[in-house]
């Protein structure tokens, strides 16, 4: 009969072969006498004892043993006692379960914690059984050699190199472990930043490598890990990838990557396992090399880096904003998620960024001034323009703006830019532009033909005047309906030239705003009294249209003043704390209606203007914004109104700086 071994056998030891010392441990002691006698005539040199399983265990601990042999059918046997018992000398010793082919299976014997199986053999196999049992013995005693390179307290004495091995499994002499005492082995250890374990196919630790600065990546130290399974050292949901990944490895033949978390001495951390087969089986069975590599700061920079992509996503998203990246010597185009959607195609992956693809979209009358701009982009000039596009059917307005970078000979290289979706900008401004056009039209009718058609009404109302009674108001008052009218219309060009004209601020003395503004007025009421207060030295920011301004708020403190004698008084202070100049109208009138005062704090729309006295209030605070000043309203039933203008502070032009010091100013 053929010898039949679980895993295959070793080759002869080399040299001067050390004595090996084998316990058959049995309590059939016919099989003990006869297996004994076996072993001893094989050309090996084996020392043989047996003892019954009661006994074993003392042996173990009084005697050194290199190699334990035991019958299947001694089922008695605690092979946990044994492990214990060998611990205890330092050294994990093998154990052989050796049986017949109508014992148990080799693998219930492996799960019950046997390092090898093996059934019994016809005359001349005995060298084979022999020979196996050596080679695990002479493992045993290669580790009890490791064991002296320690120190008194148990330390390695390998500068902080963590080394491990686990015996070796099912039959197979494992090789003369590394010398640990080698200076390049050391350095090579201590200088390593990842983590090197060996795995057999079941998931088992064979052998762990760590240096001092990796050690702490270890969930445990090296050499309490060997041995250990996977699933018994760390979660099982991480030992279930790592065994899936080494799966894939030992059958595919390649490489594999696997990435997982454990919580370890050095905290919460990430790793990078890289997994290779090894060609030749260790202990009987198929095993792996896996190099962990902590990658915790990788991750955390990619979570940063997506997490800005999200927020960049989402603003793009948000203000209809894409951007895209350009090779221009590849021509290769990258556009954001942003870019496709704006464009209208929703997989990306089904229409990659080309620039002809680019050129697809955009409508058919904009393609030759959108080529025309991009190639004096690239000879220098700026590419910022707005076009067409055609998007799932629909014609929208994107503007685009581009940077474009260039080589040490002037080549362009590489361009960045941005696509807004502005339809709706352009809608607007469609709307605004209809809107613009009628508010002409019927500013000019409100100019010219009822201007005009006024006047004929107030001349006719002249002369019914002239014809009726002295007593008769009707003529009187369609006079001053006709007056009211024209001084709406008045009111109306003035906003009209304030809109159409652009703003020319230059310095004002306030006292000639002021004085200018009283003239007119008293050319228009005879029947008020007023005073003022203005320094000669007050200058603001403004326009012309502040005169304007100053008459609107005189005129209506006068004409919708109950008092006998509407009184009038102006002042004007300096507010260096906000660089402006305070010009202040107060009147003795009944105050402004709460509706008016409303338009002015953003409780009512300002186009619910109910008469000509809310349009000319409306007029002065849009030429006192204009020029970046402030309109202020304090009324009072008792007391009456302030108006108050607030206007940027200016200093006084250079002519009347050089008139002022001349009068000794």
């Amino acid at each position: 009969m053929s010898d039949d071994f679980v895993g295959a056998a070793s080759g002869e030891s080399s040299g001067s072969p050390a004595r090996i010392t084998v316990l058959v441990v049995t309590a059939d002691h016919e099989w003990g006498r006869s297996t004994k006698a076996t072993l001893e005539t094989s050309p090996e040199p084996l020392e043989v004892l047996v003892d019954s399983p009661d006994v074993a265990l003392r042996t173990l601990a009084e005697r050194r043993i290199d190699c334990v042999v035991y019958a299947c059918r001694s089922s008695e046997l605690d092979l946990g006692a044994v492990r214990s018992a060998s611990h205890r000398r330092a050294t994990e010793i093998p154990v052989v379960c050796w049986g017949e082919r109508t014992d148990v299976e080799p693998t219930a014997a492996l799960e019950w914690g046997a390092t090898d199986y093996v059934r019994s053999v016809e005359s001349g196999g005995s060298r084979l059984v022999a020979r196996r049992l050596r080679s695990y013995g002479e493992w045993c005693k290669s580790r009890r050699r490791a064991v002296r390179h320690r120190s008194g307290d148990g330390r390695s004495s390998d500068d902080g190199v963590g080394r491990a091995a686990a015996k070796p499994e099912r039959g197979v002499r494992r090789r003369e472990p590394l010398p640990i005492h080698d200076a390049k082995i050391r350095a090579l250890l201590t200088a390593f930043p990842d983590v090197a374990l060996v795995l057999d196919e079941d998931g088992r630790y064979l052998e762990v490598y760590a240096g001092t600065s990796s050690e702490s990546l270890l969930i445990d130290p090296p050499n309490e890990l060997v041995g250990q399974r996977l699933g018994n050292s760390i979660p099982p949901a991480q030992a279930s990838r790592i065994r899936d990944c080494v799966d894939r490895a030992l059958e595919s033949g390649d490489v594999q990557t696997v990435e997982y978390q454990l919580e370890v001495p050095a905290g919460t951390r990430w790793f990078e396992g890289r997994i290779a087969p090894i060609e030749e089986r260790l202990a009987g069975s198929r095993a792996v090399t896996l190099v962990a590599r902590d990658v915790t700061d990788h991750k955390e920079t990619e979570a940063e880096l997506r997490t800005r992509e999200a927020h960049l996503t989402q603003a793009q998203a948000v203000a209809n904003f894409g951007s895209w990246y350009e090779d221009l010597r590849t021509n290769e185009l990258e556009w954001s998620d942003e870019v496709y959607r704006i464009f209208g195609v929703s997989d990306a992956d089904q229409l990659p960024a080309t620039s002809d693809r680019f050129f697809q979209f955009v409508h058919p009358d904009d393609e030759a001034y959108v080529s025309r701009k991009w190639e004096a982009a690239l000879e220098g000039a700026p590419y910022d323009i707005e076009h067409r596009i055609v998007a799932d059917g629909e014609t929208r307005w994107v503007r685009e703006k581009a940077e474009i970078s260039y080589d040490g000979d002037g080549e362009p290289v590489r361009a960045i830019g941005v696509v807004q979706d502005i339809t709706d900008r352009k809608e607007y401004e469609r709307r605004l532009e209809t809107q613009n056009e009628q508010l002409d039209v019927l500013n000019r009718i409100i100019r010219h033909d009822l201007r005009n058609q006024m006047n004929v009404v107030d001349g006719y109302a002249s002369l019914l005047e002239d014809r009726l009674d002295a007593d008769d108001a009707i003529a009187s008052r369609i006079r001053t309906a006709a007056d009211d009218l024209l001084a709406i219309s008045e009111r109306l060009r003035t906003a009209n030239r304030l809109a159409a004209e652009e703003v020319d601020r230059h310095p004002l003395s306030v006292a000639e705003l002021v004085d200018d503004a009283l003239a007119t007025v008293r050319e228009e009421y005879d029947e008020f009294e007023y005073e003022q207060s203005v320094s000669d030295g007050q200058w603001v920011c403004g326009t012309r249209e502040l005169r304007t301004a100053l008459e609107n708020v005189v005129e209506n403190a006068i004409e919708h003043n109950d008092s006998r004698i509407p009184r009038v008084r102006i002042t004007a202070d300096d507010r260096p704390d906000v660089d402006a100049v305070d010009v202040r109208i107060a009147d003795n009138g009944p105050g402004i209606s709460e509706s008016e005062r409303d338009l002015f704090t953003g409780a009512r729309n300002r186009s619910q203007l109910e008469h000509s006295n809310g349009v000319g209030l409306w007029i002065v605070n849009w030429i006192v914004s204009s020029v970046g000043g402030e309109l202020g309203l304090e009324t009072d039933p008792e007391r009456g109104t302030v108006v108050t203008i607030r206007l940027p502070r200016a200093s006084p032009p250079a002519a009347e700086s050089a008139a002022r010091a001349g009068r000794g100013d």
